[in-house]
């Protein structure tokens, strides 16, 4: 995660970028090769067994990568109580496949997102009562809420519906 915040700062900073792209990269796994896979969220099992710490994870991925993408950059360190200085920039996210966990999340905060026919969302923490949707998800757009309770409450996975 570390890495892809990195890369997020360095789209916000340069000022000749003017749109960020996320895209999955491809694997060499037997199952997806060749295929590129947008992000498959954290190791549940790990969490589970205290390998990850779920306050740091929480913490680095809310206030950090979700925001950044978000919000952007503050351009100062401080501002008027009127005046709010970012410098953002709009996301597009290219989901070749699936996006499961935080990488469904991380759609959420995305200003757009293209998916070919065959992908599927899924949020597996659900089925344990750990319903893993980000608080900045509430300002996503009512499309997203709805996929969201879809996902949640009426099935495991949600394939990908074509524009009319």
């Amino acid at each position: 995660m570390a890495a892809l915040e990195t890369g997020i700062d360095l789209v916000l900073l340069d000022e000749n970028i003017e749109v960020g792209v996320l895209r999955g990269g491809l694997l060499d796994h037997p199952k997806y090769k060749g295929r590129r896979v947008f992000n498959a969220g954290i190791n549940l099992t790990h969490l589970y067994y205290g390998q990850i710490s779920f306050v740091e994870f929480i913490i680095e991925r809310e206030l950090g990568l979700l925001n950044k993408i978000y919000r952007g950059h503050a351009r100062r360190t401080w501002w008027d109580a009127e005046i709010e200085d970012y410098a953002e920039k709009p996301w597009l996210a290219v989901v070749e496949s699936f996006a499961i966990g935080g990488g469904c999340q991380l759609l959420c905060v995305m200003d757009r997102v293209i998916a070919e026919p065959d992908t599927y969302f899924n949020l597996p923490a659900s089925k344990e009562g750990f319903i893993p949707a980000p608080p900045i998800c509430g300002c996503a757009a009512g499309c997203i809420q709805n996929a969201r309770h879809g996902i949640f409450f009426e099935k495991n996975s949600m394939p990908v519906r074509r524009k009319a």
